[in-house]
């Protein structure tokens, strides 16, 4: 990728994400696993085509930064504004462990 492609694409990404807190937790999914999540919160007023893009850049990153051989798919939610990691139903400790550094390295 050219020098000239990754600054427009580090300027677009920083201001999909401007203004938008990103918070990292855990939920069980519906067949009861664990689900790690990030939701990301805009500002009331906060442009909605901007609030999309910033779940896609979320979910673009988490993609990229997943290992090939690692089990979960990543997801993004744009309605509801968040990206997870649709771990395996039979995901052990490791794995979760693994998924959260993960998440916490593309929101930091």
């Amino acid at each position: 990728m050219s020098a000239a492609r990754e600054e427009v694409l580090a300027t677009e990404l920083a201001r999909a994400l401007e203004r938008a807190e990103l918070t990292l937790f855990v939920k069980r999914g519906g067949g009861g696993h664990p689900q790690p999540q990030i939701a990301i919160h805009c500002p009331r007023g906060y442009p909605e085509a901007r609030a999309r893009a910033a779940v896609f850049a979320v979910a673009a990153l988490a993609s990229i930064a997943t290992p090939l051989d690692e089990r979960w798919v990543v997801r993004g939610d744009p309605g509801a504004r968040r990206v997870y990691l649709d771990l395996p139903t039979n995901a052990h400790g490791r794995e979760i462990e693994r998924a959260l550094r993960l998440l916490r390295a593309v929101i930091s």
